[in-house]
């Protein structure tokens, strides 16, 4: 929810293309990610199995710790917490469901919101929105 709300009042400096692409990346990355991290790593969960796939999935963010001039919303701590907590609740919901299914559409929001953040904080500088 938080980073809905913060993501909200990025929308307007956005271009509606770019918007669109986000759409679709946040769809496209959400739900391959499941399906590796909770579906094709771990076809069937035991809770060390289940523990091992989400810390390496919290690992997986640590790449972007290290993209070049890039700005982060919240900074590192809140993207590798994030991570590994959304990494637990979607794991919980792959365990208790039996599928990826809900994690995969659970993800895909939180990328939307995510990448319009990333986007909004890495516009160019001096960078404004064109006229309506």
């Amino acid at each position: 929810l938080v980073l809905g709300f913060a993501g909200m009042g990025s929308l307007g400096a956005l271009p509606s293309i770019l918007l669109v692409g986000i759409a679709v990346a946040a769809i496209v990355n959400g739900f391959l990610e499941e399906l590796f991290w909770r579906g094709a790593l771990v076809p069937d969960p035991s809770p060390p199995q289940a523990a091992a796939a989400v810390l390496l999935f919290t690992g997986w963010h640590v790449a972007l710790l290290f993209a070049r001039d890039m700005t982060l919303t919240g900074g590192p701590a809140t993207l590798l917490l994030g991570a590994a907590f959304l990494g637990t609740v979607w794991m919980a919901a792959r365990l208790y469901t039996g599928t990826v299914g809900l994690s995969a559409l659970s993800h895909a929001a939180v990328n939307l919101f995510a990448f319009i953040l990333m986007a909004a904080d890495n516009l160019p500088p001096g960078w404004e929105p064109p006229p309506l």
